[in-house]
């Protein structure tokens, strides 16, 4: 949820992200990714389905970087910690700092 300047009212924000991050081998089994990352960003009026829009700002397209480190535990899970920061293009009223940890599972 966001907070508009100036107003008490709190903006869900919809999000569709794509982030391609290369690797590099810091010490096996550490590793770290850094990448872009572009959103396209869709405040609404209230967190429910369907997503009503916002009338105070329309959707718009953001950039972004991501920076993860990665541990390899075994050939099945991959631990990893990140920290993205992003905007908005259109406005300066949308953008974000994301701190994230993710367990990835391989499915044999």
């Amino acid at each position: 949820m966001f907070n508009l300047e100036g107003s008490e009212e709190e903006l869900p924000l919809f999000t569709l992200s794509h982030e391609a991050l290369w690797s590099s081998r810091l010490h096996h089994p550490v590793y770290l990714a850094i990448g872009p990352k572009l959103l396209w960003l869709l405040p609404g009026k209230s967190a429910t389905l369907p997503l009503r829009r916002s009338s105070a700002l329309g959707p718009e397209f953001g950039l972004g970087l991501t920076t993860e480190i990665q541990w390899i535990i075994n050939d099945r899970f991959i631990l990893a910690f990140g920290v993205e920061r992003w905007r908005g293009t259109d406005t300066m009223k949308l953008h974000g700092f994301e701190v994230t940890s993710t367990l990835s599972i391989a499915l044999k």
